[in-house]
């Protein structure tokens, strides 16, 4: 056994064999050690990256719309229960003043024939009383007034995508808003009322025979697009002396169909849009 001799007269045996943590050791330990810390790591083949990229892009190509026609639709009954809250709260003052609807003195075709509207713009004229905004009066029979462009009808279009004009009450040049009083709501939504009776335009059967007084156009974004019946455009009804959500007995608010129940749709449904919605 080798023995070291040092100064002092001490001896030891050779730190080589005898330390606890020997060269044999340390090296034993260093070597495991930085073999964990720097085993060479395997990285993506290219192929591998452009597999995961082309994976990734088919995904987002089919859940992207989806996810985008969800927050759109969101936006809008947001907007729509903005708007609805609006005229609302509007109505209750405009019964305030002039009393309950069905002590409204509105025009009759049958008894005023010759006459002009101004029993229904005292109603009208109400309502804009109690809304910020801008109030652009009666459009007349071009149904045009400087809160509505000046469109053709197909710019407006129902839920199944076709245009306004002629759909069961419509008629003239912008259809959706053939003699209707104009307001523009200072969230930027806009709102038509269009009455069942009036001069000029005549009576507008399909409302007359459901007891409906008044129709509410009201486009949650005013002129911006889609303009489009059931998506930014809704509908509410004067019947039975109640402002409420149009509703005839029957939902149109599917794929194919008109929109013209969507408010009361969305509404009954917890401010949601039915499954058979087609966006």
């Amino acid at each position: 056994m080798q023995i070291t001799n040092f100064g002092g007269g001490g001896t030891f045996q050779s730190l080589i064999e005898y330390l606890p943590f020997s060269c044999k050791k340390l090296e034993k330990c260093y070597t495991s050690d930085m073999k964990h810390h720097f085993e060479k790591k395997n990285g993506f083949t290219l192929a591998e990256v452009l597999i995961t990229l082309g994976v990734i892009g088919v995904v987002a190509a089919l859940t992207l719309p989806s996810v985008i026609s969800k927050f759109q639709n969101q936006a809008y009954i947001a907007a729509l229960k903005k708007a609805y809250a609006t005229v609302q709260n509007a109505h209750l003052r405009v019964v305030e003043e002039n009393g309950e609807p069905k002590d409204w003195i509105l025009f009759s075709y049958i008894t005023d024939q010759g006459k002009d509207n101004s029993k229904n713009t005292k109603i009208a004229d109400s309502y804009a009383s109690y809304m910020v905004g801008r109030y652009c009066g009666h459009t007349g029979v071009a149904g045009v007034t400087d809160c509505i462009s000046l469109k053709p009808a197909t710019s407006f279009k129902m839920l199944n995508g076709q245009g306004t004009q002629g759909n069961v009450w419509y008629g003239g040049y912008l259809g959706l808003y053939h003699y209707t009083y104009q307001y523009n709501l200072s969230s930027g939504a806009s709102l038509a009322l269009l009455f069942a009776e009036n001069s000029g335009g005549g009576v507008y059967w399909n409302l007359w025979h459901k007891n409906i007084k008044i129709l509410y156009i009201i486009d949650v974004n005013g002129a911006k697009k889609p303009n489009q019946v059931g998506r930014d455009i809704y509908y509410f009804m004067l019947k039975d002396d109640k402002l409420q959500p149009y509703y005839d007995g029957t939902s149109d608010c599917k794929k194919g169909d008109l929109g013209f129940t969507c408010a009361y749709d969305v509404i009954t449904n917890g401010w949601e849009f039915p499954k058979d919605y087609p966006y």
